[in-house]
Formats: structure tokens, C-alpha cells, sequence
């Protein structure tokens, strides 16, 4: 039996002009005299709090910053550098059937780009990263993005959210406006009518050419559909690329025309994630330099402590709330109050649970289908949050067992992944007596194998002491290998140079298929910087659960990474057929640039390998520049083929409907129904598909748009912070720290996905 364990884990761009919208040119030479586009936006916010702006007045400002083309080329030979590393590329160029986005050429569309600069074609900095932005998406994995550069304080958002609702759940969906369906916290459809088109396209073809370009690139067009929609757990959990977080300019008016005949009109606005106070900022080379290169203007000093000195006269009088948020949270018990679509009455709920706390996870009975439903939104957690998620899951079990729940719900809309190590607890949750195959590999190639090789002989030099840190944080690392098992083989790996191979497949050399060592503590405290308790170990006392794979389902929208057991998806294009049911990231590792070019550091301790390296620090080009990618891709037992690229259809499919969207009893009720009782009530052509649907590639996305690195759970995003100037070294501005107002979180040890983690296999 094949045991799909859930996810508890544009075309080639080469040298072609910038595709333009006939409405705007992005590509246009930035205006001389200076125009002070820029300084407007960022004066407005010091001086009035202004964080919302036109959106076609920050493009006035993006399109008038400089092009550089030393610094810009040394940019891209820096993102070459970091995506050897990624795992996945060649299967990506040269896909197998059934891959459901266009095959593209990531590392040759880096030399397009690089050939694209030597030739003079970018007249300002915003068409160059848009370029840049385009092809980084056009990977589509949720582990991959890039944050550098001008782009990255603007995202832009349309005045409306729009939903997809389906009459009877098999006839095609049609598209309305969220706020004219929900009244009071209630689904209204008397004032309801469908939207015929957007600008004057037809609505479903302008949304699909929209999500296409704008969602967090996803693996199929039915995921980034999902991405531009809202639903009741995306509000509580999510980010709404179309609403809430568009990376990409799509104009300055939306006008949208509905089936009876009215209108409805508005403009397109953005907004400024403000770093704090920047100095004088005027013109579009002051954006340019304190944003690309670190530096700040020659007066700012002055200008920041008249600035500091006015704030705080005018804060004297400030009365601050005394309320405390987190007392709140931990009365939580519940999402009902941030979506009424959530039942009030929880079975189960973790500590702490609130929007800006640690909690999450929830849980409910429906005694009508004696059914357990564990809402799982999210497994990143943190310190304290991991103990809390742990107790609430134990607490789940408990309960339904004691309820005698003859079937289980697990509902992973929006989850985007998380701790690595929870995925492995809540599976041994369910599955107590099964060990998953968890199979992953690298590119095998020169930096790579320097790094391993290193890192590899170092660590048997050790002697084996959990208590010593050095011991600790060498066992844990991602490039020692003899503490994990050859897949081949069922024992460890020898040395690096046996790990390596290389294997050759697909036009690419990779490593051999390497997995957890899980019977070893030492290993699994160290790696997954977590403490299972002896029971995972020796299966002690392992009890039986009372349900078989057979009684569990889960539910998403196409977003988490992975898959498990019976799988029943929601949403997705307004056209029947079948659904994938995890279409994030399906990657065993998500990595950064901070985090390899510490490895880089630590393995030019040798001398022999610091010959080889690359550079540390290394020169980007841009100040300030955060990267991810797929260290490990996931591989199922005897294939070769990475789950990435492979089509992995969900069981059932289901369409949101006037009578489920705002009701999540009845959603799951729906999914009970299809997945236990009644299948054929699954959108047609869906149900058990096997084959991939006749695959049409959509459009490829124009390269005139540029990209933000989403504050949501498919990037390394966490918090903002509000960094304080004199923590500041000048003129390098950013020293290594996030760009304005965002918090990275990396994790040294590469020990955390905090993406939509895998898709892994038991046999």
C-alpha cells in the first residue's frame, strides 16, 4: 500500500524584450530632470503616517530609480552562485508529462539576463527587477524567492476581494465580490450578483491571467487560482495576493461589470512597508541608493535628530492602550471571532491560540457523522508553542478516542508548513507503529561536495559527547551524512564521498537518497532540534489507534506542500476536473543564502577548501539581499523522478458553494460526505483520477512585474520590527539585517522549513 504522508512538510526567459501592458510602459527611461516621486511617498510617512498610497503613484516613483548595470550584473552572478545549490532545476527545465505549469530554463534564463544587461536593454532599476522577479517565480516552489532591492517595501492591493462560489457545488463557478455576500458576519446572497468581466475582460479569463502572474507560484494554475481568492481561513491565517498583497503592479483602475447590469469602480492602491525614518529621500537615485547600496543621504544625521526630536514632542501626549494582547489571546478558545465560518464549541485548542500568538491548532466533534475535525493552519512554532501544539494534539486524540470518532477530519487549508519536527510527532500521532520513508537528495556538484566533504570529515574527528555543542551543531548540519541512512542500503552512510555519487538523471548530477536515521536520539534531538521521548524510539508504549489510514482525511486548498492518506481539496479554476492536493513546495529542505554562506564560512576554517569556496562575505551586488531555495528535493522509494514536478492529483475535489463557504461545519460535513458516504457528490471528473489532465500550460506571465517577498507563511517572512537607527552602522545601512521593516527568519542550522514543507512516501 502507498501511504501518502501529508504535508506535515515563465517559460524560458532568455534575451526577449520586456513584454509591456499597452497601458504603461515599465521599461521607460526615468525623467530628467529627477522627478521627486519617491521623496513624495516616503515624506508623506514620516511626516503624516501615510502607509497607503495610489498604486500608479508608486510606480511613478519605481520607474523613475536608475539602472546601474555594474552592480546589476554582479547581482545576478551572485543569485547563480546560490542556485547551484537549488535541487530541482533540471527537472524543472525538462519536465515529465503531467507537469502542470511550462518548463523553463532557470539557469539559462539567468545568462539571458545577464546578456539582456551587457546589451543595454534595462533603462531603470524596477524593469530589471521585475525580470528578475519573473524568473525566480517561474520555479514555482514555495521555497524559492528573492528579496532585494526597490521593490521590496511596495506590495499592491485591489479595492475588492473576490470569492468563487459554485450554485450546487457541480455547476462552474461564478465570481462576486466577498464584501457584497457577507452581511453582519453572515452569508447574504440577496444583493449578490456574479461579475461578468474585470476591465473589460471576461472575469475568469482576467483573474487566471492574474493569478498566473501574481500568486506565490505554485505548481498548478488551479493553486494560484486559490491564491487570489478568499476564504474564511485565509483570513484568519493567510495573505490574499490579489487583495491584501499583490508583489506585481497591475495597473491604476479596476472596473468591474456584473450580471445585473451595475458597476462597480475603484483604484488600485499600495503599500509602503516603511523601514522607519531614511532621511531626505528625494529623487529616484536617493531611492536607489539607500535601498540598493546601504547608503544614506550626506545630511542625515541633522535631519534625524530634528526628526527624532519632533517625534518626540509630539508623542507626549500620547495615551497608550493598556490592554494586552496576549491575555487575550490565551482566553481564545476558538476562531469564531476572527471568522464566524468557524464553529464556537472546540473539542480541543491549543494554548495561546490568536492571530499574533503561538496558537493555532483546534479542534472539534460532529456528533451527527461521529466525526473528529483537527484544524492544523499552521506547524510553525516556537519555543513554548511547539510544547503547546504537542499537549493539543495528545489532547485531540484523547478526545476523539474517548467520543468513539469513527473517522477523522484533518483540515490544512492555508497550512504552509512549519517545524519539521512536529511533522514527524503528529504523524506518530496517527500512525504510532509506521516509520515514514522520508527519502531526499542534493545536486551533487563542486561547492557543494567541498562543503560536505569538510563538514563530513570534520564531524568523524569528534568524539561522540551530545553534551559538547560543537558535537551537537555538526550532527544536526545539513552537509554531514554519516548520520543518515542510505536509502540503498538501510545503513549510514560512510562518508561524503559514498553520499555523493554522483548519480546522473535528467541532464544533472545528484547525490545518492539519503533519510532520517529516526531510531537514532542523538540524531533527531540534534537535527530537528527537538526531544520525541523514548516511546518514538523503541515503540514502548505505542498504542494502537482507532483508526486505519482508511478513516482519516485530509482536507486542503491546494496550498500546503504535501499530501497524506485520503486527500479532498477545495477550490481552485472555475472548470471541473481534477485538483492536486498540495502545490506549495514538496522539497525535503528549505535553505538561504545566510545560511550557506555561513556553511561557506565555517568550511574555509580549512585552508584546502577556503582555496575552492566562494568569497565570504560574498559580493551581491545589492545590499541587503535574502534568497531561499530547495537544498533537498523529496524522492518516494525506488523512483528517480522528484516529487516536485510529478502530478499528484487529490482523490476528490470539491467546489466552494454559497451553503459551505461560510459555514465550515458544513464544509467539513461535505468532505465527510464525499470521502466516507457519497463520492460521486465530487466535481466532476475529479474523483480518483490517476492520469494528469491534457496539460495547458498558461500564459507565460509578463515580465514587466516585480516582486515582494510575501509577509505570509509561503516565504521565510515573520514579524516586522521597527529597527532603531542607532543599532546602525553607515553607510552599509542594513549590515547584514532584513530591509526595511521585515524580520528574516533563518535558522543557522537549516534546521526549520518554514515553508509548505513535502510530500513524503511509505511503502
Amino acid at each position: 500500500m502507498l501511504l501518502l504522508w501529508y504535508c506535515l512538510w515563465l517559460a524560458l526567459a532568455s534575451a526577449q524584450a520586456v513584454t509591456r501592458s499597452p497601458s504603461f510602459d515599465i521599461n521607460r527611461y526615468p525623467p530628467q530632470p529627477q522627478e521627486t516621486a519617491c521623496g513624495d511617498i516616503v515624506n508623506a510617512n514620516l511626516d503624516q503616517g501615510d502607509v497607503l498610497f495610489y498604486a500608479s503613484d508608486v510606480f511613478d516613483c519605481l520607474t523613475s530609480v536608475p539602472f546601474n548595470s555594474a552592480v546589476a550584473l554582479r547581482f545576478l552572478q551572485y543569485l547563480n552562485q546560490i542556485f547551484q545549490f537549488h535541487a530541482t532545476t533540471a527537472f524543472v527545465r525538462d519536465p515529465p508529462p503531467g507537469y502542470q505549469q511550462a518548463p523553463f530554463d532557470f539557469l539559462g534564463a539567468l545568462e539571458g539576463k545577464t546578456s539582456r544587461v551587457h546589451a543595454g536593454a534595462y533603462h531603470n532599476q524596477y524593469a530589471f527587477e521585475s525580470d528578475v522577479q519573473a524568473i525566480i517565480r517561474n520555479l514555482h516552489d514555495t521555497h524559492v524567492y528573492v528579496y532585494a532591492g526597490i521593490s521590496g517595501p511596495f506590495s499592491f492591493f485591489s479595492p475588492f476581494r473576490l470569492v468563487g462560489l459554485s450554485l450546487d457545488g457541480k455547476q462552474i463557478p461564478k465570481l462576486y465580490v466577498y464584501d457584497d455576500l457577507i452581511d453582519q458576519g453572515t452569508l447574504d446572497i440577496g444583493n449578490a450578483s456574479a461579475i461578468v468581466t474585470v476591465n473589460g475582460i471576461a472575469a475568469n479569463d482576467y483573474m487566471s491571467s492574474f493569478a498566473s502572474q501574481q500568486s506565490f507560484g505554485m505548481l498548478e494554475p488551479h493553486a494560484d487560482w486559490n491564491q487570489v481568492m478568499t476564504s474564511p481561513a485565509q483570513e484568519v491565517f493567510g495573505l490574499n495576493s490579489f487583495s491584501e498583497a499583490a508583489p506585481f503592479y497591475a495597473g491604476d483602475q479596476m472596473n468591474l461589470v456584473f450580471e445585473n447590469g451595475s458597476t462597480a469602480q475603484s483604484r488600485w492602491v499600495a503599500l509602503f512597508g516603511s523601514p522607519g525614518f531614511t532621511g531626505p529621500l528625494a529623487t529616484g537615485g536617493d531611492f536607489y541608493n539607500f535601498y540598493l547600496l546601504g547608503l544614506v543621504p550626506a545630511n542625515y544625521n541633522a535631519a534625524f535628530a530634528a526628526y527624532y526630536s519632533s517625534s518626540n514632542s509630539s508623542s507626549a501626549n500620547i495615551t497608550l492602550d493598556a490592554s494586552d494582547p496576549d491575555n487575550d489571546a490565551e482566553r481564545q478558545t476558538s476562531w469564531c471571532g476572527a471568522s464566524p465560518a468557524y464553529p464556537c464549541d472546540t473539542m480541543t485548542y491549543q494554548q495561546d491560540l490568536g492571530q499574533f500568538s503561538s496558537g493555532a491548532l483546534t479542534g472539534y466533534f460532529l456528533e451527527n457523522i461521529s466525526t473528529a475535525v483537527l484544524s492544523l493552519p499552521s506547524f510553525e512554532q516556537y519555543g513554548e508553542g511547539i510544547v503547546t501544539f504537542s499537549r493539543a494534539v495528545t489532547d485531540f486524540v484523547g478526545n476523539a478516542t474517548k467520543r468513539h470518532a469513527k473517522t477523522v477530519i484533518i483540515d490544512l487549508q492555508q497550512n504552509p508548513g512549519g517545524d519539521t519536527s512536529l511533522a514527524f510527532w503528529l504523524f506518530d500521532q496517527f500512525f504510532p507503529n509506521t516509520r515514514p520513508f522520508a527519502g531526499s537528495r542534493m545536486r551533487s556538484h563542486h561547492d557543494a561536495n567541498i562543503v560536505g566533504e569538510t563538514f563530513t570529515s570534520y564531524f568523524q574527528t569528534l568524539p561522540v559527547d551530545p553534551s559538547n555543542e560543537t558535537f551537537q551543531d555538526y550532527q544536526g548540519s545539513e552537509w554531514v551524512v554519516t548520520d543518515r541512512i542510505n536509502a540503498l542500503t538501510g545503513d549510514n552512510f560512510t562518508s561524503w564521498a559514498e553520499f555523493s555519487g554522483p548519480q546522473h538523471y535528467n541532464g544533472d548530477n545528484f547525490t545518492l537518497v539519503q533519510q532520517y536515521d529516526l531510531s537514532n536520539p542523538l540524531f533527531v534531538e540534534a537535527a530537528l532540534e527537538t526531544q520525541l521521548g523514548p516511546c518514538f524510539y523503541d515503540r514502548s508504549c505505542a498504542e494502537p489507534r482507532p483508526w486505519k489510514s482508511t478513516d482519516i482525511v485530509m482536507l486542503t486548498d491546494g496550498i500546503c506542500g504535501s499530501t497524506c492518506v485520503r486527500t479532498v481539496t477545495i477550490g481552485g479554476r472555475p472548470e471541473h476536473g481534477p485538483i492536486q492536493a498540495a502545490s506549495g513546495s514538496r522539497g525535503a529542505a528549505a535553505y538561504s543564502n545566510d545560511e550557506l554562506y555561513y556553511d561557506f564560512e565555517v568550511a574555509g576554517e580549512n585552508s584546502t577548501a577556503a582555496a575552492s569556496l566562494p568569497l565570504v562575505p560574498p559580493d551581491t551586488g545589492i545590499q541587503g539581499v535574502f534568497a531561499g531555495f530547495t537544498l533537498r528535493d523529496q524522492i518516494q522509494r525506488n523512483h528517480t523522478i522528484p516529487n516536485q514536478v510529478l502530478y499528484m492529483p487529490a482523490d476528490c475535489r470539491l467546489f466552494w458553494t454559497f451553503a459551505n463557504f461560510y459555514n465550515y461545519t458544513r464544509l467539513w460535513q461535505d468532505v465527510y460526505e464525499v470521502a466516507f458516504t457519497e463520492p460521486s457528490s465530487c466535481v466532476p471528473g475529479s474523483r480518483n483520477v490517476t492520469a494528469s489532465p491534457t496539460t495547458t500550460h498558461p500564459a507565460e506571465p509578463a515580465e514587466d512585474k516585480t516582486a515582494l517577498h510575501i509577509l505570509h507563511g509561503l516565504s521565510t517572512v515573520e514579524t516586522p520590527i521597527n529597527k532603531t537607527f542607532e543599532d546602525m552602522d553607515f553607510p552599509n545601512l542594513w549590515d547584514g539585517d532584513p530591509l526595511p521593516g521585515l524580520k528574516i527568519c533563518d535558522d543557522t542550522k537549516g534546521r526549520r522549513v518554514l515553508f509548505p514543507n513535502s510530500i513524503w512516501y511509505l511503502l
